[in-house]
């Protein structure tokens, strides 16, 4: 679980930076493997494809800006 967030979060926009492309990501895990990650799972990981891991990114960054319907306001004013 702890290597897909730090996909998402390598791969997707943030207010302080841009996103990092997936082969910079799949490095940045293959690095962190047996530190930052447990290495088995960054193993398992680093058999998705790259082209399944853009999919999912593109899906992600998708899903992030659809736009939310307004909220109700919390009291009525008469």
């Amino acid at each position: 679980m702890t290597v897909a967030d730090a996909f998402d979060a390598m791969t997707s926009d943030r207010p302080y930076r841009s996103k990092r492309p997936v082969a910079a990501a799949m490095e940045e895990i293959a690095r962190g493997a047996g530190t930052q990650f447990d290495p088995l799972a960054a193993d398992a990981f680093s058999t998705i494809p790259p082209a399944r891991l853009e999919q999912i990114s593109r899906h992600l960054d998708l899903q992030s800006t659809a736009v939310e319907p307004p909220a109700l306001p919390l009291v009525e004013v008469h």
